[in-house]
């Protein structure tokens, strides 16, 4: 997948220009970065509503493939629009077709046809909300999809093979109803002139059913297509899933934690339920790992190399600054293809990565 970089937000009269690698936005309660982090995630299509009522107009400026374009959308609009140099196009927020435009700029690799898979799937999970919300089938989704693995595809397909097997189950109960029927009539036809009609009814039903037949056929070869497209998805998803297994244990180890319970990446996202805090570090974490992996590669992962972090903005690390702060640093070093963008209050941050002070500039 083809990275994206953001350049710049313009909220109202605001603007906050980013650089590559680490953006700290700094401020204490109520200056407005979870404002600037709903407005991103808005403004991208990725929300259908901006809570905040006092904001008129959102921009952003982002680059693909050193293609320019900017994204931008006024307050309680269904629809944003998207420029770039030669057109501007109009979309509204998670449809099909600004899907289909994601899809087209970002260019997801997965292991069949891509053009039913979510990229806007993919952008929601690099954005990491202050309130706590755990969607654990968007989050598994989204990992899945960033593996390269074919969810809507393979839900398609099944549900193909579902209605087809609903209609092939049909069709051998007409099928058994009517040679009952024929049986029947041949049986009481013995007393009479009958020579040819078992012939002429034979001929007649195996032209009737031969329809029922081809999709009996159907049935099998599709059926066994989908096992041998799930055996070989699940193959390369359970490797992938190592690689960020084995990440996210490294990282979190270089946190201090040990994660105890911890066993599989899947029971970590669908099943494991923990404090709040546990739950916001884990997902933290496993976001650091998923891109550190996914930057090594990004052939081979669909990862548009941005995290957005509004999650340290709640207060909820009482020791953030000791354990997590240095993990985040050392995970961005290690992954140079990152753009990593946190909205935090803590003011011990190399001023060169702070692109906003919100308790100086105000919002």
């Amino acid at each position: 997948m083809n990275p994206i970089k953001f350049k710049k937000i313009r909220i109202d009269n605001i603007e906050i220009l980013f650089k590559e690698g680490a953006n700290y936005i700094i401020g204490n309660s109520d200056t407005g970065k979870t404002t600037i982090f709903n407005c991103m995630r808005y403004v991208l299509g990725l929300t259908k509503e901006l809570k905040h009522k006092n904001i008129n107009q959102v921009e952003i400026s982002i680059s693909v493939k050193n293609q320019a374009m900017t994204f931008s959308r006024e307050n309680d609009s269904p629809a944003l629009t998207i420029s770039t140099n030669d057109k501007v196009e109009r979309y509204r927020a998670l449809s099909t077709e600004l899907n289909n435009f994601f899809n087209e700029i970002l260019e997801p690799n997965f292991l069949y046809e891509s053009a039913l898979e979510s990229s806007l799937k993919i952008l929601d999970f690099c954005f990491l909300p202050e309130a706590f919300q755990i969607n654990r089938k968007a989050n598994w989704d989204a990992v899945r999809l960033i593996c390269g693995f074919n969810i809507s595809m393979l839900a398609s397909v099944e549900k193909d093979i579902t209605t087809l097997g609903s209609e092939v189950l049909k069709n051998r109960q007409i099928e058994n109803a009517v040679n009952a029927f024929t049986k029947k009539l041949i049986e009481d036809s013995k007393n009479q002139n009958t020579s040819d009609l078992e012939l002429i009814i034979g001929n007649t039903k195996q032209n009737f059913f031969e329809e029922h037949r081809s999709k009996e056929d159907l049935l099998f070869n599709v059926t066994m297509k989908l096992e041998e497209f799930k055996t070989k998805s699940n193959s390369q998803l359970t490797k992938k899933l190592s690689e960020f297994e084995r990440s996210y244990l490294n990282l979190m180890s270089l946190a201090g934690i040990n994660d105890q319970d911890f066993s599989t990446i899947e029971q970590l996202i669908i099943e494991r339920k923990s404090s709040h805090g546990m739950e916001r570090i884990s997902k933290l974490i496993l976001s650091l790992a998923i891109a550190h992996v996914s930057g090594d590669n990004q052939k081979n992962y669909n990862h548009p190399m941005f995290l957005i972090n509004d999650h340290t903005s709640s207060g909820v690390f009482p020791s953030f600054n000791h354990t997590l702060r240095p993990t985040i640093v050392e995970a961005i070093s290690r992954t140079p293809e990152l753009q990593y963008i946190e909205f935090t209050y803590n003011e011990n941050i190399s001023l060169s990565d702070v692109v906003i002070d919100l308790n100086k500039e105000g919002f």
